[in-house]
């Protein structure tokens, strides 16, 4: 269960290149490339810096490679998976924002 497809269409639906997500997780490309690619498993240190980066919850990341595998995606389903955790991001984000203002 290799993450690399989903991670680049995150990556790419994001429209972050691979070198700016290299940068920013503070690895090489030639790294993030292989874990794209399929030829190197990603850490899960990675994955979180990965999912921080794209601005995407490390669950919706877990739950999204979940899918992926279950529909061997094709590009519609694909498309959706990424409507659908774009969706639970925002979500996400309302919820800390009625958290932050209850606390206040």
């Amino acid at each position: 269960m290799n993450p690399g497809k989903t991670i680049r269409i995150l990556r790419t639906a994001s429209d972050t290149s691979l070198g700016d997500l290299a940068r920013e997780c503070g690895v090489s490309v030639s790294l993030l490339s292989l874990v794209e690619n399929g030829s190197r498993a990603p850490s899960l240190d990675l994955l979180r810096k990965i999912s921080d980066a794209l601005h995407i919850p490390f669950s919706a990341l877990l739950v999204l490679q979940s899918k992926m595998n279950e529909v061997k995606t094709d590009d519609k389903r694909a498309n959706k998976i990424v409507s659908i955790v774009e969706e639970m991001t925002e979500i996400e984000s309302r919820l800390k924002k009625i958290i932050q203002e209850k606390a206040h």
